[in-house]
């Protein structure tokens, strides 16, 4: 679905999978939507892209270990 700011297009909305949050893709510095798009869909094995993952995985057991020392 396409994300639209001040009559222009600027991103997209995607879910990589049903029953997920929505992903928010936008353009960045010398990157297309498209190669955005393509890039997110590419790393999204889990329905959220990798690094996002991995970093949530990494607080989660920051969490764990400092509830339980």
């Amino acid at each position: 679905m396409p994300l639209f700011l001040d009559g222009r297009r600027v991103g997209a909305v995607l879910r990589t999978r049903d029953g997920v949050h929505p992903l928010y893709v936008s353009v960045g510095h010398r990157i297309s939507l498209a190669s955005a798009i393509r890039w997110v869909l590419a790393c999204s094995a889990y329905g959220v892209p990798e690094p996002i993952r991995l970093a949530e995985h990494l607080v989660n057991r920051l969490k764990r270990e400092r509830h339980h020392g």
